[in-house]
């Protein structure tokens, strides 16, 4: 709701790659390849994204966002969304082993079903998963 009440845009490039810069430098702490966390934050970042906007055209076409409280950006969000990123990557530490498992793209679409409340979560989730498992190339 935050871009909703400021009308700024959603698209935030200075931003994420603060974000991106700051995960790569995370990732030697949890013994991660950088590249492979800049991958996995970006695809988070695109994913909320694609909810953001999703919840703005709702909001537009309703003529009003949801009347609802708003927790403050700088004080409330960014702090939880920097505690999350380190889980997240403890939790992407543990998952890098079963990356290349050929059961791995059943595994996620598994652990998906469900969560999502609607299309546009369901859309969300797969976009931010779509690259946490690789797939062998053929010889």
């Amino acid at each position: 709701m935050t871009k909703w009440d400021s009308g700024k845009p959603i698209q935030d490039s200075p931003r994420e790659a603060q974000v991106i810069a700051n995960a790569r430098t995370l990732a030697t702490e949890h013994k991660l390849d950088p590249d492979d966390v800049a991958q996995l934050i970006a695809a988070q970042m695109e994913a909320n994204k694609l909810v953001q906007y999703g919840l703005l055209a709702q909001w537009q076409a309703a003529g009003a966002a949801p009347d609802t409280p708003r927790p403050d950006l700088g004080k409330q969000i960014r702090p939880r969304l920097d505690e999350l990123q380190k889980r997240l990557l403890q939790q992407y530490a543990a998952f890098a082993p079963y990356r290349q498992d050929p059961n791995c793209p059943a595994w996620l679409a598994n652990v998906r079903n469900g969560l999502a409340a609607d299309s546009l979560h369901d859309m969300a989730l797969i976009r931010a998963s779509g690259e946490l498992c690789i797939r062998a190339k053929a010889l």
